[in-house]
C-alpha cells in the first residue's frame, strides 16, 4: 500500500507518458494521491489505449490522454492550454520524452536528422518549460522533471551528436531551476544510460556491436540495469514535499555504471 503524498486536488502532466518509463511515473503519481493525470505524445490511439489500462487500475484517480508534437509551436501551446482551462492549473511537470538524437561518427552523421533532434530535444524542450512555468507560477510554486541521458554526463566515442543535445539539457535544467526558485518552482532531471524493458533498449539491442557494449555495461553495474520500475519512485518524489528543498540537480540512475 502507498503512503498518500499528494492531494486529490494534484494535477500531473507528463509529456512522453506513453512510454514504459512515463506509464510508470503516471501510476506512480496516482498511487501516491494524485486525482488528476494526463499522458501525452503523438499517437492518439496508442495513448487512449494507455488511459484506458490506467483508469482500470487505478479508477481513483482521473486520466488523460493529450495528443502533442512538442516541436510544433501551436500543439504544445493548445496542450499546456488544455491543462489550464480543463484541469485548472498544474502542479508537476514531468518531461520524460525518449532521445532522438544522432549516434555514431560526426563524419557519417545525419546533420538533417540532427537539427531534428535539436528543435525537439532542445527546441521543445524549452517551449514545454516556458508554458509548464507559468502555469506552476499561477499554482504558487511546483516541479518540473526533466529527462536527459548520462551521455551528456560522460564522454564516449560516437556519442559526439546525442552528448550535445543531452549536456544541452543537462544545462538547461541547472539555469532554470535557479531563474525559478523564487517562484518556487523547483526544477531537476534524471538521466538514465540504459532502460531495460523500454522499446529504445530493445532497438539498441537488435543491433550487435551495441548489444555487446550493452552487455559490458551490464557486468560493470553492480546493482544491474534499471528497470521503469526502478525510477518512477524517485521521479515522483522529487514532485513531493519531502523535496521541497532540491532543486538544480541530475540525478543518475544507472545501477552503478558509473558516479560522475
Amino acid at each position: 500500500m502507498h503512503e498518500r503524498t499528494f492531494p486529490s486536488s494534484h494535477v500531473a502532466l507528463v509529456v512522453g507518458g506513453r512510454s514504459p518509463i512515463g506509464l510508470g511515473i503516471a501510476r506512480e503519481f496516482a498511487a501516491r494521491g494524485a486525482g488528476r493525470i494526463a499522458i501525452a505524445g503523438r499517437n492518439e490511439a496508442q495513448g487512449r489505449t494507455c488511459v484506458d489500462e490506467l483508469a482500470r487500475s487505478l479508477p481513483r484517480a482521473r486520466f488523460e490522454f493529450i495528443a502533442v508534437d512538442i516541436a510544433d509551436d501551436a500543439s504544445r501551446h493548445a496542450m499546456f492550454g488544455r491543462i489550464g482551462e480543463q484541469f485548472g492549473g498544474l502542479d508537476s511537470y514531468v518531461h520524460c520524452v525518449p532521445p532522438g538524437a544522432v549516434s555514431g561518427a560526426l563524419a557519417d552523421a545525419g546533420l538533417d536528422r540532427f537539427r531534428t533532434s535539436l528543435l525537439a530535444g532542445l527546441g521543445g524542450l524549452a517551449g514545454c518549460c516556458q508554458e509548464a512555468s507559468d502555469l506552476l507560477r499561477a499554482r504558487g510554486g511546483g516541479s518540473m522533471l526533466v529527462f536527459a541521458s548520462d551521455a551528456g554526463r560522460i564522454a564516449s566515442p560516437r556519442n559526439a551528436l546525442v552528448a550535445t543535445v543531452q549536456s544541452g539539457i543537462m544545462a538547461l535544467v541547472r539555469s532554470l531551476a535557479l531563474e525559478l526558485a523564487r517562484d518556487r518552482i523547483r526544477v531537476n532531471g534524471l538521466s538514465p544510460t540504459y532502460v531495460r524493458d523500454t522499446p529504445l533498449f530493445d532497438r539498441l539491442m537488435s543491433n550487435e556491436g551495441i548489444a555487446r557494449r550493452i552487455e559490458k555495461a551490464a557486468q560493470r553495474a553492480g546493482l544491474g540495469l534499471p528497470a521503469p520500475d526502478d525510477i518512477a519512485p524517485l521521479a515522483v518524489f522529487l514532485a513531493g514535499n519531502a523535496a521541497s528543498k532540491i532543486t538544480g540537480q541530475i540525478i543518475s540512475i544507472n545501477g552503478g555504471l558509473s558516479a560522475a
